[in-house]
């Protein structure tokens, strides 16, 4: 269960970084783009949970239309 709540936090971590702040985020794509909507410091990552971040990277779209999008078009 330990990992599964890391997960959650990793995700919620990359969907709030999503949504911009001062943390250099202003410089990501447009929302829309389908690339990382976020890049995660793995570092910060327990080690048995690194595979997931790609994931994390992937999915943690901030936006719920933009993610909602991409869900649809995914396969």
């Amino acid at each position: 269960m330990t990992g599964l709540r890391v997960l959650l936090v990793l995700l919620g971590c990359a969907t709030l970084a999503a949504c911009g702040g001062s943390d250099g985020s202003k410089d990501l794509p447009a929302s829309g783009n389908d690339g990382p909507a976020q890049r995660a410091d793995s570092a910060q990552v327990p080690a048995d949970l690194r595979h997931l971040v790609p994931l994390a990277e992937r999915w943690g779209i901030g936006d719920d239309l933009d993610r909602g999008a991409k869900v649809d078009r995914a396969t």
